[in-house]
């Protein structure tokens, strides 16, 4: 049985933060997205997909967690537990995008960069480095805590003025709140 080496870099402020898996080639994209959960300490609590890529890190066809394919549609939305890693990827140098919950948006940059053997005394899928410490799951970098601060900032500013304004309420002058007949 062959295995596949990926490198799986996540891209989180400046730090370099990578992790390298084996993962035996008949096992599928699910296998692989929970494993890189795992190394990443991540809950999997939320939404994923693969992208299949180019050398430009281009969004190609979509692998996703849970059935996104609407009935009647003739659209084929591939699933991560139907799609096989070894019918996937041709050969070392091959790329795929991982995107984890996409409310936050944490993207992993993935490539193959080995083809080895399946060893029996290790249990695949495995960690095998473990490069830079990976970020909380539910934590903020500095951008968005900086955009966050100037979008509070600016709601705070617009509370301070409508609190100067009087409140004016005629433009309901003319009607009367009940009808008598």
């Amino acid at each position: 049985m062959n295995t596949f080496r990926f490198r799986i870099i996540l891209q989180h402020e400046n730090d370099d933060i990578f992790r390298d898996i084996d993962i035996e080639t008949d096992a599928t994209l699910e296998s692989l997205h929970y494993c890189i959960q795992e190394a990443f300490e991540f809950d999997n609590s939320q939404m994923a997909s693969f992208y299949l890529s180019n050398d430009a890190w281009e969004k190609g066809e979509e692998i996703t967690l849970l059935d996104m394919n609407e009935l009647g549609s003739d659209d084929d939305i591939r699933m991560m537990n139907e799609t096989i890693i070894g019918k996937t990827f041709v050969g070392e140098g091959d790329k795929v995008l991982y995107i984890f919950d996409f409310m936050n948006i944490w993207k992993f940059h993935i490539e193959l960069v080995q083809i080895g053997t399946a060893k029996n005394e290790i249990s695949y899928p495995a960690i095998v480095n473990v490069v830079g410490q990976a970020p909380s799951q539910y934590s903020k970098s500095e951008v968005m805590q900086q955009e966050e601060t100037v979008f509070l900032d600016a709601l705070k500013e617009e509370d301070r003025i409508d609190d100067d304004l009087t409140f004016q309420d005629d433009i309901f002058e003319g009607f009367d709140d009940f009808n008598q007949v």
